[in-house]
């Protein structure tokens, strides 16, 4: 028999595009399958329709919760799910036809491959849609998977075109109540996945909403979040001493984002602050480094290095 495959989907005000997400998924030809839905305080009939759905279909599983963000919601799917692997879908994206069988198969006979990566559509249903289907690799190692997703672009952020072994999950949690969780949490992955295979198979649809992340304006949680997301990739590189150009780079960019915060009043949580001023790059690996020289003409004008 197939092993079990849990898809998580957080659910939250999502009801005009829940029932093409569901349909997408009960089409596909793997069947051993738990759809377990987080209704993470819906306002709207979402939780109607996914009702509806589950009457029709024992493999979905509704759960309701008090409105936390996806976050926790895909946090809340990980202590139900029973499945050997994961595998996490927006309740506004599909997926194409018959995605799980063949990289499930790849996973069953390939016991050192901890995450399969499939190919995605990113704003799809858009003139700026654009296919990311790197060429099928296996790769290996700390330095190769963070240079892979930091520097050459193969792996994505996005935890949606990927399955996961389920051990994978067993002492990490998606981040709460901020923004950009899944960059938080594939720098945890990363350090303990060992080896990703980049699948050539099977298509992820993710759709651009006016409502996601990636277009809300700049406010002060928005700012908060990628400065929380990007200092903690900073911390593992420079604890490593690796991809030295990628961290001098990604802190330039938290201070440039703190320094908006600044000019608009906003604070920064004191622990993130203490981060952000603990993990300054040594003015040794500034001037290594074959980052601009704009750059660090700025991180010594502002004494950011130690």
């Amino acid at each position: 028999m197939h092993p079990l495959l849990s898809i998580i989907i957080p659910v939250y005000n999502a009801e005009k595009y829940i029932s093409s997400c569901l349909n997408s998924i009960l089409n596909q030809t793997y069947a051993n399958i738990e759809i377990i839905i987080i209704d993470d305080g819906s306002t709207d009939s979402s939780l109607k329709i996914c009702n509806t759905f589950s009457r029709t279909d024992h493999r979905i599983k509704i759960y309701h919760k008090i409105n936390g963000g996806q976050g926790s919601a895909r946090n809340v799917g990980l202590k139900i799910a029973k499945g050997k692997y994961i595998t996490f879908v927006d309740a506004d994206d599909e997926i194409d036809t018959d995605v799980y069988s063949c990289n499930i198969n790849y996973l069953e006979n390939n016991e050192s491959i901890n995450i399969i990566q499939y190919p995605c559509i990113v704003s799809y249903g858009t003139k700026r849609a654009f296919f990311r289907k790197p060429s099928s690799q296996i790769i290996s190692g700390q330095y190769n998977l963070f240079k892979s997703w930091l520097q050459d672009k193969i792996i994505t952020s996005y935890m949606c075109n990927k399955i996961f072994r389920r051990q994978l999950f067993n002492n990490i949690t998606f981040h709460e109540g901020i923004y950009y969780e899944d960059r938080h949490l594939m720098c945890q992955l990363l350090k303990i996945a060992s080896n990703i295979y980049i699948s050539d198979i099977g298509t992820y649809l993710y759709y651009e909403r006016k409502d996601q992340t990636t277009q809300k304006p700049i406010s002060q949680k928005v700012l908060q979040s990628l400065i929380c997301a990007d200092i903690n990739i900073v911390k593992h590189l420079l604890k490593m001493n690796i991809l030295l150009n990628i961290c001098i780079k990604r802190y330039f960019d938290c201070y440039a984002h703190y320094m908006i915060m600044r000019k608009n009043n906003w604070s920064l949580e004191k622990c993130i602050y203490k981060d952000l001023m603990q993990y300054k790059p040594s003015i040794k690996k500034i001037l290594k480094s074959n980052i601009t020289f704009f750059m660090k003409i700025r991180l010594i004008k502002f004494n950011l290095f130690t």
